[in-house]
């Protein structure tokens, strides 16, 4: 998650011992943040607002500018509640109000207490009385029942909100900061805020909730991609040799201004504003098909099976023709989640792309999107047992996708053919997850032989010989593997 902070007086002790986990660009100038807001707020995923911008530089044109449009009498009138006008700027650049927050230092969060007040007064539901009751004694800090219970007996309702007003009186009424006033004008609902001093709800608490959005994850990890992707088109990153023209693989032309296009097609379709479980459905299911329409035509037979590194983008090129074949013909996408997507989109990046085989930057943001992976000092060992291990997921593939027609007993045409023939026992979900096992039975093929008489189905007998994968040689492959199997294989 990548964070546009805009603070005159900056101090990353606000972060506390979090200030390394998240990524930020501190801007302390309100010119300098307006700009970049209108220029380059597509490249941030949250927002950190500091309102009082008295530090900034008071004598640019902009700021003369806004003066005079607003009748504002001086440049530091302006600044005071400058972090107001940039939360507007921020709306007309359609970003997200619930990924800003407001985070000052002359704001005091106000006692619930009164407004707990008002609700108790005008309930006439016991059960409602009683649990408003609970908040205030709980705010109150236990006072409130301390008193009540010093009358020796059950207090009236009358007697519970005299106590209540009486200690509503004793509470200090903090000044409302004019930043407020300028929301309330404009009939605008008042953002998050977060006070500087406040201990109870600490900055990095709140950005927490957001760093591990899959949405967020995966929309700012396809941006790095590209950038990273068109950034090096003319240096040494290219499109594999046998996915240009005439090269066999493609019947139809994909060159790099295709695959310019796809990158900015999918872009489009990922808007800085998480979409709802409805659009999600759609969202998802575009991307997916635009990510593989164009392997349509593709042979993959074309491709050497050797070295291991063009073995994996042949296994990936397998992959994505599965991918578009399913999209072109069922609608299974519709309830994909956005780590499927993700692990799509490895996959179609590899497969399309020249790039190095260390773990680029972008694959290591996306690959949070799987979940946990398996510890890099625990791999060894897991791979050391990961034909015994695939030899158990094997008998669960049989087992939710074979019938007593079953004759072709490779994991692809297991699949493939139950989803052909609908069996309706097997979920979309059930599905879905078998692209991730794709990705272990495409590396490391297994010779499936079944010991049992083919006309008795429940005599599930099969002997199975795998050529392992060495993942330790392409350090990609690793780490795609360690995030792979937590989800796959992991108990």
């Amino acid at each position: 998650m990548k964070i546009l902070w805009i603070e005159d007086d900056f101090n990353d002790a606000w972060l506390g011992t979090s200030k390394d986990e998240f990524y930020y660009n501190h801007v302390k100038d309100f010119t300098e943040a307006h700009n970049e807001i209108d220029k380059n707020i597509s490249a941030y995923d949250f927002v950190i607002l500091d309102m009082n911008l008295e530090g900034s530089v008071n004598d640019t044109n902009l700021i003369q500018e806004i003066c005079e449009k607003f009748d504002i009498t001086s440049p530091p009138e302006l600044l005071i509640e400058g972090g107001y006008y940039l939360f507007i700027q921020l709306i007309l650049n359609k970003f997200p109000v619930k990924r800003i927050v407001c985070f000052t230092g002359n704001y005091v969060t106000p006692n619930p207490i009164p407004s707990l007040y008002d609700s108790i007064k005008k309930s006439s539901d016991k059960d409602e009385r009683n649990n408003l009751l609970s908040k205030i004694n709980h705010h109150s800090g236990g006072y409130i029942k301390s008193e009540l219970n010093k009358l020796g007996r059950d207090p009236e309702h009358l007697e519970i909100l005299s106590i209540i007003d009486q200690y509503s009186k004793t509470l200090e009424n903090p000044e409302t900061p004019s930043f407020l006033d300028r929301f309330k004008e404009a009939r605008i609902p008042i953002p998050k805020i977060i006070s500087k001093g406040d201990e109870k709800e600490k900055l990095p608490q709140y950005l927490g909730r957001y760093s591990n959005n899959h949405y967020i994850l995966l929309r700012r990890g396809v941006i790095n991609a590209s950038h990273y992707f068109i950034k090096n088109t003319e240096g040494s990153l290219s499109l594999h040799s046998y996915i240009k023209v005439n090269s066999g693989l493609f019947s139809k032309p994909f060159e790099k201004d295709h695959a310019i296009l796809l990158i900015e097609s999918i872009l489009r379709l990922l808007p800085i504003e998480e979409p709802n479980e409805d659009e999600k459905k759609y969202i998802i299911n575009e991307f997916i098909r635009l990510l593989a329409h164009h392997w349509e035509s593709v042979d993959s037979k074309k491709i050497d099976n050797y070295p291991h590194e063009i073995l994996a983008r042949k296994s990936f090129v397998q992959i994505m023709k599965t991918v578009r074949n399913w999209s072109a013909h069922n609608q299974i996408f519709m309830h994909a989640d956005y780590p499927l997507c993700t692990f799509i989109f490895l996959i179609q990046m590899r497969a399309l792309f020249d790039f190095p085989t260390d773990t680029q930057d972008y694959e290591i943001e996306l690959l949070e999107i799987l979940g946990d992976p398996c510890k890099k000092e625990l791999w060894i060992n897991k791979e050391k047992i990961l034909p015994r291990e695939l030899s158990i997921l094997y008998l669960q593939i049989f087992k939710d996708f074979s019938d007593e027609n079953t004759r072709d007993f490779r994991v692809h045409p297991l699949i493939n053919s139950a989803l052909e023939k609908s069996k309706n026992e097997i979920t979309d979900e059930t599905y879905l997850k078998s692209l991730y096992y794709y990705f272990w039975f495409k590396l490391s093929k297994p010779i499936v032989k079944p010991l049992r008489d083919l006309k008795n189905i429940n005599a599930n007998v099969f002997q199975i010989e795998y050529s392992p994968f060495p993942f330790s040689k392409i350090p990609y492959l690793i780490d795609f593997a360690r995030y792979i199997y937590n989800k796959t294989l992991q108990k």
